[in-house]
């Protein structure tokens, strides 16, 4: 656990706790979402974890595996201000899976259509979504790839307000 824990300091360096800064754990048996400033990594135990992201809206730091026993690879950062001068950057926004009829949001869990829940920080709504950042360069071709991508936070936006206000 040697990597974790090295993992932990560094997240310690690099982000606020009092900043708008998400912790996101892909465990064997779950998958959640928290708030750093309320998520202590230090008195976590790590044993089921096989990826852990932190991010804020300028950057992420990672650590993940393959299977559970085996230790963590090595930190992974992505950083705007190092990254932008080298890559696109293109921020993507994917729906979270919830099921309002089924989330008790004041539990702070979401249920997922599929029945999976997980923790979610915020209230949810129809519109929730994860903003993805994805650094993009360029082949010989011109065509575009994806070099790198990372986690950048929440939004919800209302596109049938949107969608009318468009008409008028």
């Amino acid at each position: 656990m040697m990597k974790f824990n090295s993992f932990v300091n560094r997240v310690n360096q690099l982000f606020d706790k009092s900043g708008n800064v998400f912790v996101v754990i892909t465990e064997t048996d779950c998958f959640s979402v928290r708030l750093f400033s309320e998520f202590d990594l230090n008195g976590w135990n790590a044993e089921k974890a096989l990826d852990i992201r932190v991010f804020d809206e300028k950057k992420e730091l990672r650590i993940f595996r393959d299977y559970i026993g085996n230790e963590f690879h090595d930190e992974v950062e992505l950083c705007d201000s190092i990254l932008k001068d080298k890559y696109s950057i293109y921020d993507d926004y994917q729906f979270l899976d919830v099921d309002l009829k089924r989330t008790n949001s004041e539990s702070g869990r979401i249920r997922a259509t599929g029945g999976g829940e997980y923790c979610f920080p915020g209230t949810p709504n129809k519109q929730s979504k994860i903003r993805i950042k994805n650094y993009v360069d360029y082949d010989d071709n011109g065509q575009a790839y994806i070099v790198a991508w990372r986690l950048a936070g929440f939004a919800a936006v209302d596109y049938i307000e949107k969608t009318e206000a468009g008409k008028e």
